[in-house]
C-alpha cells in the first residue's frame, strides 16, 4: 500500500506530521484537559513530551502500514488535530482522532473522518473499526454521522479506572477497478447535494431536490439498508477519494408492483466515462450473489437515452413502456437470474 501524502476536503488538508508541529500540537490540543479527557493518553505537561511524540511519529512513517495525518485548516494552514490508524486487529484498521476545542461543533471532525474513512476503503480495506467512550457525545455523533454501525459496549481499564466504550464498525459494499461503494451516511450530504440538486443531472425528474429533499434521500437510503441490507450506496472514486454519486438497488413501484430496481445518479463531471456501466454491472453481480431474488429491474424516463443504454449494456432486456402514477412514461428493463448466469459463464 502506497500511503497518500495529503488528503484534501472542502475546508481542510490532512498531511503527514513533521518536526516543528509540536508547537501547535501542544498549544492546540495536547495540553488541553478538555480535549484529552476521552483520549487513551494523558495530558502533555510540557512541549518536550509533545516533541518526543512528533519525533516518534516521523520515524514511524518508514513503516508503510503507518497511516497518520495532521489536520490543517486550508485557510490558515494551522494544525488543529490529528487522525490515524491506531492499530490493526486481524488486518482491520481501528481509527482514532482528536481536534482542538476551538474547532468543535463546526462539522470539521465529521468532514475529516468522512474523507479518512473513504481513503481507507480506496486503498483496499474492507472494514474499519472505531470506538468512543459512552459519555463522549461529540465523538459518538461524528461516528454515527459517518454511517458506522454500533456493535456493542465493552468495559475497559483507562488510567486505573473502569470506563464504558462504544464499539462501531463500517464495511464497504463492493469495489470495482475505479470505484468503491459503501453505505450512505449523513456526512455525504454536500456531495449528494451536488448531484441530485443539479438541474442538468436531474432533468428527467420532476425537479431537482432541495435541501430537505437531499436529507430525506439520505434517510431513505439508510432506512432501506437497515431493513433490506441493500439501498442506493455512495460511490467513491478511488483516484480522488471523493463521493461522485450513488448506485445500488431499491424497491420501486413498477407495473403496479414493488420490484428491486438498479438505479444510479452520477455527478455530471463524470458522465460519458463508462462509470455508469462499471458500477451498475458490479451492483447487478452483487445483488444476484448476495440475495435470492430471481430478477432485477431498471426503469427510466423514455427520453433518458444514457440510462437505458446503460441498462442494455448491463445485459437487461427491454420489456415495455410504463406510465407511473405521476404520469411519467418510462422504459422498463429486466434481467433474470438465469440470464445473468449465462452472462457470467
Amino acid at each position: 500500500m502506497k500511503r497518500k501524502s495529503t488528503i484534501e476536503t472542502e475546508r481542510l488538508i490532512l498531511r503527514e506530521f513533521k518536526l516543528g508541529d509540536e508547537y501547535e500540537m501542544f498549544s492546540n490540543w495536547a495540553s488541553d484537559p478538555e480535549v484529552v479527557k476521552y483520549l487513551t493518553w494523558p495530558i502533555h505537561e510540557n512541549i518536550e513530551v509533545t516533541r518526543s511524540i512528533i519525533q516518534s511519529w516521523v520515524n514511524q512513517y518508514q513503516d508503510p502500514t503507518t497511516i497518520r495525518y495532521g489536520i490543517t485548516l486550508k485557510e490558515s494552514g494551522e494544525l488543529v488535530g490529528g487522525i490515524d490508524v491506531v492499530k490493526y486487529i486481524d488486518g482491520v484498521p481501528e481509527v482514532g482522532y482528536c481536534m482542538a476545542k476551538k474547532c468543535w461543533n463546526k462539522g470539521i471532525m465529521t468532514e475529516v473522518f468522512s474523507a479518512f474513512k473513504d481513503y481507507l476503503f480506496t486503498v483496499g480495506f474492507e472494514k474499519i473499526m472505531i470506538r468512543a467512550e459512552v459519555p463522549n457525545i461529540g465523538s459518538n455523533r461524528v461516528i454515527q454521522k459517518n454511517g458506522f454501525q454500533f456493535v456493542g459496549v465493552k468495559q475497559e481499564i483507562k488510567q486505573d479506572q473502569l470506563v464504558d466504550i462504544n464499539y462501531y464498525e463500517l464495511s464497504r459494499i463492493l469495489e470495482t477497478d475505479r470505484l468503491v461503494l459503501r453505505p450512505m451516511s449523513d456526512s455525504d450530504y454536500k456531495s449528494l447535494q451536488a448531484v441530485i440538486s443539479d438541474p442538468e443531472t436531474m432533468k428527467y425528474y420532476a425537479a431537482p431536490y432541495d435541501e430537505a429533499g437531499v436529507q430525506k434521500w439520505i434517510d431513505w437510503c439508510k432506512a432501506s439498508q437497515a431493513k433490506r441490507k441493500f439501498s442506493l450506496w455512495s460511490v467513491i472514486l478511488k483516484e480522488t477519494g471523493q463521493m461522485i454519486g450513488d448506485c445500488g438497488v431499491s424497491m420501486q413501484m413498477i407495473d403496479d408492483e414493488l420490484r428491486p430496481e438498479i438505479g444510479y445518479h452520477l455527478n455530471k463531471k463524470y458522465h460519458r466515462q463508462g462509470i455508469g456501466k462499471e458500477m451498475t454491472q458490479a451492483v447487478r453481480d452483487y445483488f444476484f450473489t448476495h440475495f435470492e431474488d430471481n430478477e432485477v429491474y431498471s426503469y427510466m424516463d423514455v427520453n433518458n437515452e444514457p440510462s437505458y443504454k446503460t441498462a442494455e449494456a448491463n445485459g437487461m432486456t427491454y420489456l415495455h413502456n410504463y406510465v407511473t402514477k405521476d404520469g411519467e412514461e418510462c422504459r422498463v428493463y429486466r434481467i433474470t437470474r438465469s440470464e445473468w448466469e449465462k452472462l457470467k459463464k
